[in-house]
């Protein structure tokens, strides 16, 4: 370092004499640095002998120093008896008497005025606690301090020689202070005021001084020693009173080195050349200012060899400056030192440098306590001296000046307070081998540690922190402290929350957190007076010399980033003038000066500076300099070079903790100290191999230890899976299956395969619902099973068990109803999630359990629990993460979105940013960047990405799915993803819809085509082609049936590369391999691959997995509890949100609408009529139920179900049995003799059976007997078909007769909505003939949609690409064997029966159907007939109602 004095750290004492100032010399050098021809010749009586045996320097014994000036100097071991020099052993063994206590051993003192006893300088008062009385010269104070009294008569300590009034108290100090006769004044002694060369020695600067000036007797006069260099051999140890020694480079040349200066450990954490502004590099010992940069000094051009010395990347050899190349071989310690500081312990035959090993390579107990200080003996073993309180002998804590003092008999730690003296008030190492230092102010009289440097000028900023801070510009900052705030933000999300911790010992490792004594929480900003424990905490910044809760980032003033992150962790970016948040962060090719870019945080990435530009440091051989490789020492390590980092690394068990990485990843590698061996290595599964003692430390906090599973115990636990993930089935590509980590690739079959639970690591295992934790990854069997005493306990063993009952004490699934939305849940149970997307949080500011609901980042409290959501950010507030706030490659995947199919918005990093993207992936994204929700859709390079799940229950929809034509509201227009235009309800138009949505839409066909951002585009299709029998599909290209599903659910064959429509479907079995299975469909539906072959999906029982079970979310509920996939009931819905409605069946899309009770506050199943609000009435019947009126608040629900074409031949209630009479209620009643009969129209209570019968009609709520239509109101056709099937059209607000209507052919083609009814039938629109007609066969509808909503008297051909007529054997299943509709303009109902395993139609042959078979699979058209002749028959009934085709209006009918 660049100095102008020679600064030893020395404590002066007065003493008894008056004539005599007695020094105690703190940082002398000890015997064994002396060589043998310096050794006990530098002044007359020395204290040190050669020891020709040992050959080495050695300190004499007490009872040899025959001085007491000798003995005096030897205070830690002997002292003065008056005659003689006696060893020492504490201040109580001498008396007061014919000697002061200080002229016996220099570190006692005594209470002058009235007290014989000696005690140490520590337990003496400061001198402001003396009366007048008690103040005299002679009197010590705390420490050693000098008192007076000042022109107020009050004790002080003395600061300087001119508060002396008196010659007497002037003179009394020697080499300090000297009576200025002609001034009558007491001024401070110089070098020039000795006249000869026997005192001219050394003087003290100050009364209580920090340091002493030697002085040197050249040319006649006495002189100031300004520079060590100036010294030779024979002075060095003698003006300096044996606080320097030389150190001979060769015969000729050598340095005078300061004893202590091997001990001024120097810390990793200096300011790199690089971030030092001009002036500050030029005053810097170890860098250099050229070509407009900063940088380090090269060694071969240091002349100096202290200086050489002191720079760490260099060594002197050959007597020059060169780069430090490591040890040497060596045969004295000295020649170590004098070769390089890195080399300060010898271990024969060479030099070693300062490690966690060093010392335990000493065997002998002389060499390892002549190892300066570092190494001690204990226990038959040389062990390196860690920390203060392990030095045991007083003047080898003196050796470490900065960071130890000797205090009540032991060495102890140096703070800023404990120092007495203004200006020692510099800094102090908080602890040995640190890599931080502490600097110091002088305030209210006080040393204190300084903690906000906004005050320090550029001159303080430097001499006060041993160049570990640096200015700016505009202010002072700590180096080390930008950057660790650097590391720290990129460590934060990893590890532990403040509430997941449970014990003190786990609470106080975060800095941040503090133990209350009942749980762990986030400290208080307002109680921190710490500005770098402030910025740390990611809840406050420091704003105002003071540490404040946390707002935003603009509030704080700061030029630039290593300005505003130590204010905030969480404001890492300046606009010039104010700090920002993360998401202002520029590349770091936009820094275009070397100080604000030297590993400075980039937004895509840490920077570095080389080439005279700013580049991403992504990798550890780009760093050129041992120091600047050891700055990132848990990603890198120096060799040769800087090296990426390992386990294997660390040499101790000290330092076996844990790694990174890369340069830009902090995601932990814990390490393991294997003792057997000696080696650090890295543990195959950390939970099991690390133990209490480490797991908090070896993850970097970011796991603990749980007691109750003894293991340590990730807080990075992952969310449960996306329900729409791909089972390992569907993964066509070997690079995705591998991906998952979840499957394997069987090269034999070319298929991906689930990996057994016992191949799966925790992490995986627990998000497996077939598999669960304990110890090992095993079979899934109960909740219950598990073990734990918190909710993550619980977690931790498997997903789906993550809440843990402590009245039930078990752990359990986490449903709202369960978990009341985590009321009362308690801290420790309360961090989970609760399906489908909500999680359950610590609310520090209502100190309770919270229910968040993921997707609402707002409701999470404070900076930290936002950042630990992983979709969540936080800028002026908590908010959803979208793609831009991802600064890198690595981490820009996908973020949270409710809105999209899958709950997530993938991402794609492209041109340096991290943009939105849906179809912007290769083979290795389409899994990564979905959430694993999509695909590769071929095992070669070129496919498509696509869902996995995707939504193939669309392929069998409800028979009675509302068309766009027939709602006439907004609100369910934008429900069912219509698009409303003119006051009405349209197909939307297929450009612009994304993928998901164009291939459910009918009338819409994706493209794929990479000219688009979204991988393609969504087209109509024209159904002109329909008309002339083209098919659409064969336009579309895929070279399988899951490409061709991709782009049209209505394509789901290939053949020879090209699309083809449903009538080429294979049936299930012929599908030979278990990926064609698993991605399509066949002829009889879905198919499963079971038992090594393709087989039809029946029964959810056949899902083996929760992804599989979710495409028929449903039909279908994966049953956490047990693991399995189980048929879904109304019952199973537990809330009234969640109670709409359920599929009965898998392949066939039967709509059962639920029923929520108040009361008993259950799901079940609706028997009866369920009057369903505005907007209820959509949603919760599956989109098969619309609003009647294009007014929500008038109106009713009412059925889209156009195919319910009532025959003539419905039966009359006098001609049913028992049992078909009960299966007719409430139109039919069984009466007191059990005969049926007709019901009253007061007796039917639900509008859905009342307007079905001609003598009734609802009105005002109720069922009355009907009048006339006139006597109802209604503003639209289907209000009044709702109250009564007689009364079919409207005439200002008045209904009318189904005589009123208006023949099809009158309508326009707005109002020729399929569903519109004419006097001679339905209506529909005829785009071939561009006029409104009546439907009077099937083949005159060219619209598939409109085709399937007649069913079951009509069916869309795909063979034929038309509309034809439904038969029994189109149905494929024997529950859907019912009956057909023969004819639309006089329906007929043609029964249908299951045989031989299809459906046929039925023959009346004499045999019996069940009893409610015939009559309730008729559509009540059949009934049993008893015949006497021939037994029962199931017998069509003859009576007709009048009228033929009764609308469908059913509200509601199960």
């Amino acid at each position: 370092m660049k100095q102008n004095i020679i600064s030893l750290i020395i404590i002066a004492f007065g003493a008894i004499c008056v004539a005599q100032l007695t020094i105690q010399i703190t940082h002398q050098c000890e015997c064994s640095q002396f060589s043998q021809n310096s050794c006990g010749t530098q002044y007359s009586d020395q204290s040190c002998f050669w020891n020709s045996t040992s050959q080495v320097c050695q300190r004499k014994g007490c009872q040899q120093l025959y001085s007491q000036e000798t003995c005096l100097q030897n205070f830690a071991e002997c002292y003065w008896n008056g005659s003689k020099c006696q060893q020492f052993t504490s201040c109580s063994q001498l008396t007061y008497q014919n000697m002061s206590c200080t002229q016996q051993n220099i570190q006692c003192g005594q209470f002058v005025s009235n007290s014989t006893n000696c005690l140490p300088l520590d337990q003496l008062p400061q001198c402001t606690f003396f009366n007048q009385d008690q103040c005299t010269p002679q009197q010590i104070g705390y420490q050693g301090t000098l008192c007076f009294l000042d022109s107020a008569q009050q004790c002080q300590t003395a600061t300087s020689c001119s508060q002396l009034q008196t010659q007497s108290q002037c003179t009394q100090w020697k080499n300090t202070c000297q009576w200025n006769s002609t001034n009558m004044e007491c001024v401070q002694l110089q070098c020039n005021s000795f006249t000869n060369q026997q005192t001219c020695t050394n003087i003290i600067l100050g009364l209580n001084p920090q340091t002493i000036m030697p002085c040197q007797f050249l040319n006649g006069t006495c002189q100031q020693v300004y520079s060590a260099q100036s010294l030779n051999a024979q002075d060095c140890s003698s003006i300096t009173l044996s606080t320097h020694y030389w150190i001979q480079a060769n015969n000729n040349t050598g340095a005078c080195i300061p004893c202590n200066i091997l001990n001024n450990y120097q810390p990793n954490n200096k300011c790199s050349c690089s971030s030092f502004l001009s002036e500050q590099c030029q005053s810097s010992s170890y860098c250099q200012w050229s070509n407009g940069e900063c940088n380090p000094v090269v060694c071969n051009q240091i002349l100096d060899q202290l200086a050489c010395l002191q720079n760490l990347e260099c060594s002197w050899n050959n007597n020059q400056c060169q780069t430090f190349q490591g040890c040497p071989p060596a045969s004295s310690q000295q020649y170590c030192i004098e070769s390089s500081f890195n080399c300060l312990i010898y271990n024969y035959p060479s030099c070693q440098s300062l490690s966690e090993n060093s010392c335990s390579k000493i065997y002998y107990q002389y060499q390892c306590q002549s190892q300066l200080g570092y190494c001690y003996w204990s226990g038959n073993l040389c062990k390196q001296v860690q920390s203060c309180n392990q030095i045991t002998q007083q003047r080898l804590c003196y050796r470490f000046g900065y960071a130890c003092t000797w205090e009540n008999g032991r060495c102890q730690q140096l703070t800023c307070n404990k120092i007495q003296f203004q200006n020692n008030c510099i800094y102090t190492i908080p602890q040995l081998y640190t890599n931080d230092v502490q600097p110091c102010i002088w305030q209210n009289g006080k040393c204190q540690n300084l903690n906000s440097v906004n005050s320090l000028d550029v001159a303080q900023c430097q001499s006060i922190s041993f160049d570990t801070y640096k200015w700016t510009g505009s202010r002072c900052v700590k180096c080390i402290q930008s950057q660790q705030q650097i590391q720290s933000f990129l460590q934060l999300p990893n590890q532990c929350q403040c509430y997941q911790l449970f014990t003190y010992q786990q609470c106080q490792q975060i800095s941040y957190c503090n133990w209350t004594g009942v749980y762990c929480q986030p400290y208080l900003c307002s109680n921190i007076s710490n500005q770098a424990s402030c910025a740390s905490n990611p809840n406050c910044y420091w704003i105002n010399n003071q540490c404040e809760t946390f707002k935003q980032c603009n509030i704080l003033q700061g030029a630039s980033q290593s300005e505003c992150i130590v204010q905030s962790i969480n404001c890492p970016a300046s606009d010039g003038t104010n700090c920002q948040d993360k998401q202002y962060l520029q590349a770091c090719s936009s820094y275009l000066k070397q100080n604000l870019c030297q590993y400075a945080l980039g937004s895509n990435g840490i920077c570095l500076w080389q080439s005279n530009s700013c580049q991403v440091l992504s990798k550890c051989s780009q760093i050129n300099t041992q120091q600047d490789c050891q700055y990132f020492k848990k990603q890198c390590y120096w060799g040769t070079s800087c090296q990426p980092a390992s386990c294997s690394q660390f040499s101790t068990a000290e330092t076996c903790q844990f790694y990174y990485t890369s340069i830009n990843s902090y995601n932990t590698v814990p390490c393991q100290w294997n003792s057997t061996t000696g080696v650090c290595t890295q543990p195959t599964d950390y939970m099991t191999q690390l133990n209490s003692n480490n797991c908090q430390t070896n993850t970097n906090k970011g796991a603990r230890w749980s007691q109750a599973l003894n293991i340590c115990l990730s807080c990075q636990a992952p969310k449960p899976p996306n329900p729409n993930q791909c089972s390992c089935s569907q993964l066509v590509s070997s690079i995705n299956c591998m991906q998952s980590l979840q499957c394997q690739w069987n090269t034999q079959t070319n298929s991906c395969q689930q990996l057994p639970c016992t191949n799966l690591s925790q992490q995986l295992c627990i998000q497996n619902s077939q598999c669960m934790w304990n110890g090992s990854c095993q079979q899934f069997t109960l909740c219950s099973s598990l073990k734990g005493t918190t909710s993550e306990e619980c977690a931790a063993q498997s997903l789906y068990c993550p809440y843990y009952n402590p009245i039930k004490k078990q752990c359990q699934v986490a449903s709202k109803v369960e978990i009341q939305d985590c009321w009362g849940v308690t801290q420790q149970n309360c961090n989970f999630f609760v399906p489908p997307s909500y999680y359950c949080g610590w609310n520090y500011s209502l100190n309770q359990c919270y229910l968040f609901n993921q997707s609402q980042c707002e409701n999470y409290y404070g900076q930290s629990q936002c950042q630990s959501i992983p979709y969540c950010y936080y800028q002026n507030g908590c908010k959803l993460k979208q793609c831009q706030h991802f600064y890198t490659k690595e981490s820009c995947t996908f973020t949270f979105d409710p809105q999209n199919w899958n709950n997530i918005q993938s991402c794609s990093w492209l041109n340096g940013s991290c943009i939105p993207a849906n179809n912007l992936f290769s083979e290795q994204t389409c899994f990564t960047n979905t959430d694993q929700t999509a695909r590769w859709s071929s095992n070669i390079k070129d496919g498509f990405c696509i869902p996995c799940n995707l939504p193939l229950q669309q392929v069998i929809v409800p028979k009675n799915q509302c068309l766009c034509s027939q709602l006439l509201t907004y609100q369910e227009c934008d429900q069912a993803s219509c698009y409303w235009y003119g006051s009405f309800c349209n197909d939307k138009y297929c450009g612009g819809l994304n993928q998901i949505d164009c291939i459910q839409s009918y009338q819409c066909y994706w493209m794929y085509s990479t000219n688009f951002s979204q991988g393609g585009y969504c087209e109509q299709l024209d159904y002109k082609e329909l008309i002339y029998q083209k098919d659409p599909c064969t336009r579309l290209r895929g070279n399988n049936s899951l490409e061709c599903l991709s782009q049209s659910l209505l394509c789901p064959v290939s053949l020879n590369g090209i699309c083809q429509n449903r009538a080429l479907l294979q049936t299930c079995q012929s599908m030979n391999t278990l990926q064609l299975c698993s991605n399509g469909i066949g002829q009889e539906g879905y198919c499963t691959y079971e038992n090594q072959q393709c087989q039809i999906l029946t029964s959810c029982s056949q899902l083996k997995t929760q992804s599989e079970c979710s495409v028929f979310n449903k039909s279908c509920q994966f049953v956490t509890t047990s693991g399995k996939c189980e048929q879904l009931s109304c019952s199973s819905y537990t809330t009234i949100e969640s109670c709409t409605y359920i599929i009965q069946n898998i392949n066939q899309a039967n709509i059962q609408v639920c029923f929520w009770s108040i009361d008993t506050k259950t799901c079940s199943s609706a028997s009866y009529l369920i009057q369903f609000t505005f907007e209820s009435c959509y949603s919760n019947t599956g989109g098969t139920y619309h609003w009647s009126n294009t007014q929500t608040t008038q109106g009713s629900c009412v059925s889209c179900q156009l195919n319910r074409i009532k025959p003539k031949n419905t039966c009359s209630c006098t001609l049913l049995n028992q049992v078909e009479c009960t299966l007719s209620k409430p139109v039919c009643k069984l009466n007191q003799n059990n005969q049926c009969v007709k019901s009253q129209c007061n007796e039917i209570f639900d509008s859905v059976h009342c307007s079905q019968q001609n003598e009734c009609m609802w009105n005002k709520n109720q069922c009355v007997t009907f009048t006339k239509c006139t006597d109802l109101n209604g503003t639209t056709n289907l209000d009044c078909v709702a109250q009564s099937l007689q009364c079919q059209t409207t005439q200002n607000g008045i209904c009318q007769s189904a005589s009123s209507l208006n023949s099809c052919e009158k309508y326009s083609q707005s109002q020729c909505k399929l569903g519109r009814l004419g006097s001679e039938g339905f209506c529909y629109f005829n785009e071939a003939k561009n006029a409104c007609q009546v439907i009077s066969s099937c083949d005159s509808v060219n619209n598939l949609q409109y085709c399937e909503k007649l069913n079951p008297a009509c069916k869309w051909s795909y063979n034929f690409i038309k509309c034809v007529p439904f038969q029994c054997q189109d149905y494929r299943y024997e529950e859907e064997c019912t009956n057909v509709i023969v004819n639309l303009q006089d329906p007929q109902i043609e029964l249908c029966v299951w045989q031989n395993y299809k459906c046929v139609p039925f023959v009346d042959t004499y045999y019996k159907f069940d009893d409610a078979i015939c009559y309730v699979k008729s559509d009540h058209t059949y009934r049993w007939v008893k015949e006497d002749k021939f037994g029962v028959r199931c017998q069509q009934c003859l009576q007709a109602y009048l009228i033929n085709i009764i609308a469908i209006v059913l509200l509601i009918y199960i």
